[in-house]
């Protein structure tokens, strides 16, 4: 058997912190052969990343290998001073970041960044670079790659940065690249194509790849075997279709069944479904809504003579890739703003143009739950206070009522009462989320618009926030907005599904319709570009 790329034995990462020592991967093997794709799998917290950098020695502060061997081309580099690491980087060992946004510096162009990588490792000299920079622009399917090389990370959108970063990682023909999570803050159909283009390089260098991602179809469709990791430990290991079929172990069962790519079905309540409350009817309509901003001399029409209803108790999924106009469709719907034509329906009556005193009494009847639970809560603020702000806000209740309030909701969220006094930074990211939805639901609202409100979540705990929904759907009669890219979430909790696209409505119906038969060219490209979608 020929030699490894990669050899992992036996190793231990710790984190030392003020109180403790935390260890983060405990004796961990593996291994990865030439031309070789392996996908390690897990939540946040399992290990997975820090493996990933103990690699190439890209630990935290704090962060040590505290055992065990990394042998990259049989050389074992755990001991390796920066400096040695540094000759490693790049040139033998290519790396991938998660998020483009911040991969890049804001401050160089494009060009200079590649081309600084071929000079460290004196593949070019200054001369030369400029060119092969541009070159690595092309091969990176990236159009123009002249004049992205003169731009800067901002002027490019996600997906173009994302193969900025993968040229970067090629750039030297590394025989390993490391791609951690490499295309998580990506719409499902950029995604598709960023990950079509890093199968075609690998396939064409012949290099193996080292995926770390939580999201189990990715790894399905991409990964020739699947080292799946819980509470630094390696749980399971095999060929990507063994592991899919047969899984042995209960957390990767787990995982498959919390992986909305992979399963279809939509979400049963368990709790007892309760009458909508007032007449029926729709909650919420949009009659011909129009939203034009205007860019420099030219009006961008945003959101274009759209038409859409919820009715009351039910959820309506609108989907589109950004661009779309559905954060746009979700302001106007919340009164944020306004539409340049069009009519807005709470309950039949025309809030289009409603203001002042009318337009706060809206506000308790329509609540949002935004996207990002670690930024969207207040971290001065304990989890009480945080629950009871609108409740402050309206004058509802003195102090002990707003405490019970509090309580009630905790309860209806599935949290602990103890949380009560403790602050968001001491929560998880689905414990926050939970406190965000328990806010929304203080004033005892009619409708919830729901932004995106698990693409910030593993897929385990996406399930267990999806469930919540759907249990307090049923319970309460709520109706619900969502607002996603990602379709495989909204088919597991919608009953209608808009289907948005640059500003126009391409589809629309119910959840199974539009699944099966999808009438729109649009559609099907983004139920193809769902991960694992050809897979299952």
């Amino acid at each position: 058997m020929s030699e490894p790329v990669l050899l992992v034995e036996g190793l231990h990462v710790t984190y030392r912190t003020r109180r403790d020592d935390v260890p983060a991967v405990r004796g961990v093997d593996l291994r990865i052969d030439a031309g070789e794709v392996v996908a390690v799998v897990g939540e946040s917290g399992s290990g997975k990343s820090t493996l990933a950098h103990a690699v190439i020695g890209l630990l935290p502060r704090g962060g040590s290998i505290t055992g065990g061997r990394v042998l990259l081309g049989g050389q074992d580099v755990a001991g390796w001073s920066e400096k040695q690491l540094q000759r490693v980087r790049g040139r033998s060992v290519g790396l991938v970041p998660q998020d483009p946004t911040v991969s890049l510096n804001p401050v160089k162009r494009i060009g200079e960044q590649i081309a600084e990588v071929l000079r460290q490792h004196g593949l070019a000299d200054r001369r030369t670079a400029a060119a092969q920079a541009v070159q690595i622009l092309a091969r990176s399917g990236i159009p123009d790659p002249e004049l992205r090389a003169r731009q800067y990370p901002h002027e490019l959108s996600g997906g173009m940065r994302q193969r900025v970063l993968i040229g970067i990682a090629f750039a030297c023909s590394p025989r390993l690249v490391i791609a951690d999570e490499p295309t998580s803050a990506l719409d499902v159909t950029v995604q598709r194509t960023v990950l079509d283009h890093l199968a075609e390089v690998t396939a064409e260098h012949g290099t193996s790849v080292l995926f770390i991602t939580h999201d189990l179809g990715v790894a399905a469709e991409r990964a020739d075997r699947i080292v799946v990791m819980q509470h630094g430990l390696v749980v399971e290991e095999g060929p990507t279709a063994r592991v899919l079929d047969a899984p042995t172990h209960a957390y990767t069962r787990q995982l498959l069944e919390a992986a909305p790519s992979l399963h279809g079905a939509r979400l049963a309540p368990r709790r007892p479904a309760v009458a909508p409350s007032g007449p029926a009817g729709d909650v919420l309509r949009l009659e011909h809504v129009t939203k034009e901003f205007r860019v420099g001399r030219a009006p961008f029409r945003a959101l274009d003579d759209v038409t859409l209803a919820l009715p009351r108790g039910s959820t309506l999924g609108v989907v589109g890739e950004s661009g779309s106009g559905k954060s746009t469709l979700a302001r106007i719907a919340l009164r944020l703003v306004e539409p340049t034509s069009g009519t807005v329906r709470i309950d039949g009556e025309d809030v289009t143009h409603t203001r002042g005193a009318r337009l706060r009494a809206l506000r308790r009847r329509v609540q949002l739950v935004y996207q990002n639970p670690y930024a969207s809560l207040d971290p001065r603020l304990s989890v009480e206070r945080i629950i009871t702000e609108p409740l402050h806000a309206f004058g509802i209740g003195d102090r002990a009522e707003r405490t019970r309030r509090a309580l009630e909701l905790l309860d209806q969220v599935a949290l602990p009462r103890t949380v009560a006094d403790r602050g968001a930074a001491e929560l998880s990211g689905g414990q926050r989320q939970r406190v965000a939805i328990a806010r929304a639901l203080a004033l005892r609202p009619e409708l919830l618009v729901l932004d995106e409100p698990v693409s910030a979540l593993d897929v385990s705990v996406q399930r267990q926030i999806l469930q919540l929904l759907v249990d307090l759907q049923a319970e309460l009669g709520l109706s619900y907005l969502v607002i996603s890219h990602d379709l495989a979430v909204v088919r597991q909790i919608s009953d209608t599904v808009a289907v948005l696209h640059r500003g126009l409505l391409v589809e629309h119906g119910p959840t199974a319709d539009l699944f099966d038969h999808p009438q729109a060219e649009h559609t099907r490209a983004l139920l193809d570009a769902i991960p694992g979608a050809r897979v299952v």
